[in-house]
């Protein structure tokens, strides 16, 4: 599913696959190749959340890497993998 999506639309819940998003926490600075988290806002996050104290935890939050930094208007790419 290529198409663009408004907030608050149904979508299909990708389970391998890349996006561009910047649903990007305000406090992360990713770059290519951080392992990319869902932060407790639903946002990505190049950190896991503060619950996560052990590495198993960890690996509980990780939904892929990011294979970009931001850019200019804030947009990063993710490659996911939660299959």
């Amino acid at each position: 599913h290529q198409d663009e999506v408004q907030k608050g639309s149904k979508v299909t819940l990708l389970q391998v696959g890349q996006i561009t998003t910047s649903n990007i926490s305000v406090d992360s600075t990713p770059a290519a190749g951080d392992v990319a988290y869902i932060a407790g806002t639903g946002n990505f996050t190049a950190t896991p959340t503060d619950d996560a104290d052990t590495a198993d935890e960890n690996n509980m939050y990780q939904v892929g890497r990011f294979l970009s930094s931001k850019d200019a208007n804030g947009f990063c790419k993710i490659a996911v993998n939660i299959a």
